[in-house]
């Protein structure tokens, strides 16, 4: 089983601030200039010194996970006359419950039930694994109302089971994220086969093979040929019965604006291709291009005892991938491939299912147009899609001692 050692790193910049959870977004923030999680002052210029002050992290969800290895928070805390007047506190949420280490097994925790940071990181790699999720939740505390800890880092070490980068990057993540984004609109008319507001689609076949996933519009063709008037009402996706708010009569030629499945696949080459339907999203090849990589290790070392495990730096690739788009010539080919510019443009940051990495798409090119000379009614348009910042995880652990403790032994004068 091809186990990998993957790290997750939680860092706060001030962008990141929509995907936490504050406990009272008045007494603790992002800091808006240099990013960590910290207190937040009052008008009167104090940090709030009760308790009960918290952050939690956004739910990770890792889907080949087997065991967690570590966590390290990094946290800076304030001393006044050799006294830490700042505190951080944890928690660990499996997606359900929160929980803390108890002295001998992870429990449910109630309100006051909080861990050390020296508990949480010795105890970390027995947190349960079964839900596949983890949200860390932070206490920030002052006793002195001048000064605030601050949380600048959180890394969390798993291993998953990663058969391939590529299907995780590729294939799991673009893919899925195609099949569940790209919907555009497309048009199509009936005659309307009786006097009423209900028309059956359920025994209904284009001539082209498309398929209805959901009706969204509906109108007189007839009577109101400049489609100003929408009579639609609803769509049962159960019995397929289209629902209009008038009654039409018999032959009137209805138009009805649909959202059409759409199949995403992947194919090895476009003659091997027998699509049941259209339109259909086809990855035909993918290129991967080497961004970088480091000989730096990722750390996770234990605050309180200076040791720990390290792997070096995932190398970072990018692939390139051709989308085929196939439609009818019935349906604009436009639609679908400005469905997938808007995807890009506004959903560019993608979370694969099996070790939650985070990667960038951009469209690098727009639809070029191809006839199917060997099949009519078909037109083929390739544009070209980019899955940026990948990481590959292939280093093995090792142990790693951190310095602890900084003794300067200044020369005899």
């Amino acid at each position: 089983m091809p186990l990998r050692t993957i790290h997750r790193l939680y860092e706060f910049p001030p962008e990141e601030r929509s995907v936490l959870t504050f406990s009272d977004p008045t007494k603790i923030t992002i800091a808006s200039r240099s990013g960590g999680v910290a207190l937040r002052k009052d008008s009167a210029g104090d940090y709030p010194v009760e308790a009960g002050i918290t952050v939690a992290t956004e739910a990770f969800n890792p889907q080949a996970l087997r065991q967690w290895t570590g966590v390290m928070p990094i946290v800076t805390h304030v001393s006044v006359d050799n006294v830490q007047v700042t505190t951080a506190q944890y928690k660990a949420n499996d997606g359900t419950d929160d929980y803390y280490w108890d002295g001998g097994a992870w429990a449910v925790a109630g309100a006051g039930d909080w861990n050390t940071l020296d508990e949480l990181e010795a105890n970390f790699p027995t947190f349960p694994v079964a839900s596949k999720t983890l949200v860390l939740i932070v206490n920030l505390a002052t006793s002195d109302k001048r000064y605030t800890p601050t949380l600048h880092t959180i890394t969390v070490g798993f291993t998953a089971n990663v058969t391939s980068f590529v299907e995780e990057y590729v294939y799991d993540a673009l893919v899925a994220a195609l099949k569940a984004n790209i919907r555009p609109a497309a048009d199509w008319s009936v005659l309307w086969a009786t006097t009423g507001t209900d028309y059956d689609f359920s025994a209904y076949e284009f001539d082209n093979g498309m398929a209805i996933d959901e009706i969204i519009e509906a109108y007189d063709a007839d009577g109101d040929p400049t489609y100003t008037t929408d009579l639609f009402s609803a769509y049962d996706t159960g019995t397929k019965v289209l629902t209009l708010s008038g009654s039409v009569s018999a032959g009137t030629r209805v138009m009805f604006r649909f959202i059409p499945t759409i199949i995403v696949a992947a194919s090895t080459h476009q003659d091997f291709d027998e699509l049941a339907h259209l339109p259909a999203l086809v990855l035909r090849s993918y290129t991967e291009t080497f961004e970088g990589g480091s000989p730096a290790r990722e750390k996770l070392i234990s605050h309180a005892t200076g040791i720990g495990k390290s792997t070096r730096s995932p190398r970072r690739v990018r692939y390139e991938v051709p989308v085929d788009i196939y439609v009818d010539r019935a349906v604009p080919i436009a639609r679908i491939a400005e469905a997938l510019e808007e995807f890009a443009v506004t959903s560019p940051i993608l979370t694969t299912p099996g070790i939650g990495a985070k990667v960038r798409i951009d469209m690098l090119e727009g639809a070029s147009l191809y006839a199917r000379p060997d099949e009519d009614g078909v037109l083929r348009g390739v544009t070209r899609f980019a899955v940026c910042s990948c990481q590959k995880w292939f280093f093995a652990t090792t142990d790693e001692r951190g310095i602890s403790l900084v003794v300067v032994n200044p020369a005899p004068a």
